[in-house]
């Protein structure tokens, strides 16, 4: 059985009693020493009621809001405490934004066929990327803005592959990626470096077993040496490639799992080290990889 409640967490109940608190005592604080003339002392009253309504508010809002998940039946309640009971299949998309950077645009939003909206969360809230996970499981179709954040369109850029889908996928991102880190050494011939990169496959043993995956790995090197930082790391790019997972859906079958934007996430942190290499100090050392690091996915 699927049971999944997303709800708010401590912050609104934290704000809300300290706001009704803090309206307390400036309301025993205007009793005790009160001054001004009396419709001075009429709005500083309304100043007080007000906040006091606002903590309680909020203390409502941290008790209420929520969403319940029961295998295909959703229960949302709002924040006054209304009910609204939909299925898995009323859900005919959603929209998401998660911009903290841009304008703090944070939402989920669920709509059904006639384009009525169902709910909204936020990914504030408790529980809310296991929910996200339940809805990409199911085949729910999630609109992500172009500003968001890269966690979210990682997470919505995850498509389910067939078995005998993994190899073409894999090899085909792995040769993308050399081209792309052959590039990134040609423009940035100063740092006199290239980077080792491979295919490092996790638990090979237990092929399409839940806890095998592919991994996409580059090393920076020089003279053939790898590239360490001032905290003795190596500079290094890891991303996801493929997991294989238990589905959030009624059967808990097994999904195997493809990240489509493993080269955008490459095309970031390339990025970055063109910016950031500049402007630190770094050293060369040995380093043996407990790993191999393949050029080819092969099928057993």
């Amino acid at each position: 059985m699927i049971k999944i409640e997303v709800s708010e967490g401590k912050l609104p109940w934290i704000v809300g009693i300290g706001t009704v608190l803090f309206g307390i005592l400036l309301s025993v604080l205007s009793i005790i020493y009160p001054g001004g003339s009396e419709t001075i002392m009429k709005f500083s009253y309304l100043v007080i009621f007000l906040i006091i309504v606002l903590g309680m508010r909020l203390c409502l809002i941290g008790r209420n809001l929520k969403l319940t998940v029961e295998d295909e039946t959703l229960c949302y309640t709002d924040r006054i405490g209304r009910k609204k009971n939909f299925t898995l299949n009323e859900i005919a998309y959603c929209k998401a934004a998660l911009e903290i950077k841009r304008g703090n645009k944070n939402y989920l939003k669920l709509y059904n066929s006639q384009d009525a909206l169902l709910c909204k969360l936020d990914f504030n809230m408790r529980h809310i990327f296991i929910f996200l996970q339940y809805l990409l499981d199911n085949h729910i179709k999630i609109e992500c803005s172009e500003t968001s954040d890269r966690l979210l369109k990682e997470l919505t850029g995850i498509v389910e592959i067939r078995p005998e889908e993994i190899a073409d996928k894999v090899n085909s991102v792995y040769n993308d990626a050399v081209k792309m880190v052959r590039e990134w050494a040609e423009k940035n011939k100063q740092f006199s470096a290239e980077w080792k990169i491979g295919i490092a496959v996790y638990n090979e043993s237990e092929r399409l077993q839940e806890g095998f995956f592919i991994m996409l790995e580059a090393y920076l090197q020089k003279d053939g040496r790898f590239v360490f930082d001032n905290k003795n790391r190596p500079v290094a790019i890891s991303t996801e490639l493929l997991f294989v997972d238990k589905a959030l859906r009624m059967n808990k079958e097994l999904k195997i799992c493809f990240h489509s934007k493993v080269l955008e996430t490459l095309s970031d942190h390339l990025s970055y080290y063109e910016n950031i290499l500049p402007k630190n100090r770094y050293h060369m050392d040995e380093l043996t990889l407990d790993h191999e690091l393949k050029e080819r996915y092969l099928e057993k």
